[in-house]
């Protein structure tokens, strides 16, 4: 799952780079950082529609704490990860001469967050009790 991460690292990052952007690696920390929380919501969506978890029993307080707790706590470790003995050069070049560079087009990676809410949401509607 990681290498999947780090390809996506690796495409918003030379993005970035590429436009000129005055800080590329906070701009794919951000991105990477929606897409966890994306796939994180849609995990716990589904896991609420199809077992007996209720998010509404949580103290709104609570609620809010743990979605704070949790985005913190990605963007940390994201930032610890690729920083890390500068991982993130090595993402660069290992992914340099990759054939998906051809096949996916960046404007598809930037559409993952929202497909995935979507898709999502969709599934929830058609799986709903009447």
């Amino acid at each position: 799952m990681l290498k999947y991460f780090d390809y996506i690292f690796y495409r918003i990052y030379t993005f970035y780079v590429a436009k000129g952007d005055s800080n590329p690696l906070i701009m794919t920390f951000n991105f990477i950082g929606i897409l966890q929380i994306a796939i994180l919501f849609a995990i716990a969506l589904l896991v609420q529609r199809f077992t007996n978890l209720s998010l509404s029993s949580i103290n709104k307080q609570y609620y809010w704490a743990i979605i704070a707790f949790v985005t913190v706590s990605f963007y940390s470790i994201n930032m610890i990860r690729y920083l890390r003995r500068k991982y993130y050069l090595k993402i660069v070049k290992d992914n340099a001469n990759s054939n998906l560079n051809v096949k996916v087009k960046t404007w598809m990676i930037f559409m993952l967050p929202i497909l995935i809410i979507v898709s999502t949401v969709t599934c929830l509607l058609i799986f709903r009790e009447n």
